[in-house]
């Protein structure tokens, strides 16, 4: 079992309050072997995990997606409680591009790669969501955690979220949902623990936790809304039934 340890630092790309009271290389042009992995949330709280893997050699011409020469994706999405969902998506390295849906259209999803990190939106049966992927990462070099928040003060205030995270050596991905919005997010990770305020827009929150062999929890601050709380989440609350 790991040693505890903590993470943090989320520069939130969806601009909103968040809580208010009411392993491999990294290979950039890749051919069959390209994988992906993070974390999916969406807009109904479903939290879970997205892999996808390249099954066609791609070309690095620029293509844009939905033209010729990229790399053709297959993959999962594993939903904590539920069957898996099989994907299907293109690869455009040279235009930093991903995109990907289930075979029967109810999942679909476009976003961009930059340093060697995946994030986009989309939208599945849960409404409108959100996905965190490490360009290179798989579910044996990447720990991903399906994680619940809870304001506790003032006393009363109600909002409830998801940070769902994703940790790959010192670099840190959250897909999350709050109150209804969905966002991603990047931070760090190391032994010794670090502290990034968010500060985007109205908002000013700090997100900070532990991670204690197969479980995370933390406390977050919104300095902007005076508003506070803790989030508590596990390895298993991402896995998915067989399908």
């Amino acid at each position: 079992m790991r040693s505890a340890r903590a993470f943090f630092g989320f520069a939130i790309i969806l601009g909103f309050s968040l809580f208010g009271c009411n392993g491999r290389e990294k290979d950039p042009v890749a051919n069959p072997g390209t994988a992906l992995y993070g974390t999916y949330t969406d807009q109904s709280g479903h939290a879970g995990t997205v892999e996808l893997y390249g099954s066609t050699p791609m070309s690095d011409s620029g293509a844009l997606l939905g033209q010729q020469d990229q790399a053709s994706l297959d993959g999962e999405l594993r939903l904590g409680g539920e069957s898996l969902v099989r994907l299907k998506g293109l690869y455009d390295a040279a235009g930093h591009k991903v995109a990907f849906a289930s075979e029967d259209g109810a999942y679909n999803f476009n976003g961009t790669v930059t340093d060697a990190q995946a994030s986009g939106f989309g939208y599945g049966p849960g409404g409108p969501a959100t996905f965190a992927l490490f360009l290179g990462g798989t579910a044996s070099s990447v720990e991903t955690f399906c994680a619940v928040a809870t304001c506790t003060d003032p006393p009363g205030c109600s909002a409830t979220g998801e940070f769902n995270v994703a940790v790959s050596g010192a670099a840190v991905l959250l897909s999350g949902s709050v109150d209804g919005h969905v966002a991603v997010a990047s931070g760090s990770s190391s032994a010794q623990g670090v502290q990034l305020t968010i500060a985007q827009d109205a908002a000013s929150v700090t997100v900070e936790g532990t991670i204690t062999g197969n479980t995370i929890q933390g406390t977050w601050t919104d300095a902007s809304s005076g508003t506070s709380g803790t989030w508590t989440g596990s390895v298993s609350e991402c896995a998915a039934g067989s399908g």
